[in-house]
């Protein structure tokens, strides 16, 4: 699990918040059909946790990368975001 540092907790709440409020808003929805919906919504809010605090984020999921725009531009954040077919031209 998580060290429990206040300010990375603090990050990952506000990120959870705002992966919700992206949903509610309809920015990206995630199919809940499957078992492991829950568990794959948990592993993108914490993806997106670490990813965002870095200077470079890259998925494969649209979802995931259109919540992770709408969370950086709300907060203001510096990180770059990248889908992994856009890093495959850059470097190939």
């Amino acid at each position: 699990m998580l060290p429990d540092t206040p300010a990375l907790s603090i990050f990952i709440n506000t990120v959870f918040n705002l992966y919700f409020l992206a949903e509610f808003i309809s920015v990206s929805t995630e199919k809940l059909k499957s078992k492991t919906a829950f568990k794959g919504i948990i592993n993108d809010i914490y993806h997106l946790s670490y990813g965002l605090r870095s200077n470079c984020f890259v998925t494969e999921d649209d979802a995931l990368f259109k919540k992770a725009v709408f969370i950086k531009e709300y907060l203001g954040l510096n990180s770059r975001i990248y889908k992994l077919d856009d890093i495959n031209k850059i470097l190939l």
